[in-house]
């Protein structure tokens, strides 16, 4: 991530200001799908998702990750995960993958935090 980004600030409670979820635009059919995918995987411990804006450009959403296994052999697994599941259902924003485990990234640590998971391992 780049040194420029900035955390998402929680909204004020009258606003949908930056770092507010909104619920008419939760991409509630992607993230199904996500989840069904990073099941397969084995490898996927919990899954986050953030909208945010970048140096206060276009949206972007981010899925943060943290793995159920870690050998190095299945690093790609989310990613993969994450391509079909683009494949099959569009959203109206880039999507970039944060592998929480591996990076040390201020989003990363905002979802870590602040997200709740929209998937999570039932192992994990």
């Amino acid at each position: 991530m780049r040194s420029g980004c900035r955390s998402p600030r929680p909204p004020s409670p009258n606003s949908a200001g930056p770092g507010a979820r909104r619920w008419k635009e939760d991409p509630v059919d992607f993230l199904s799908t996500v989840a069904a995918e990073f099941h397969g995987t084995a490898v996927v411990g919990t899954a986050r998702r953030a909208l945010a804006s970048i140096e206060g450009g276009d949206p972007v959403l981010f899925v943060g990750v943290e793995f159920a296994l870690w050998d190095g052999a299945g690093q790609e697994a989310p990613m993969d995960a994450l391509g079909r599941a683009l494949g099959r259902v569009q959203v109206p924003w880039p999507v970039n993958l944060l592998l929480l485990d591996v990076a040390q990234d201020p989003v990363g640590d905002w979802m870590r935090e602040k997200v709740r998971p929209f998937y999570r391992r039932e192992e994990y």
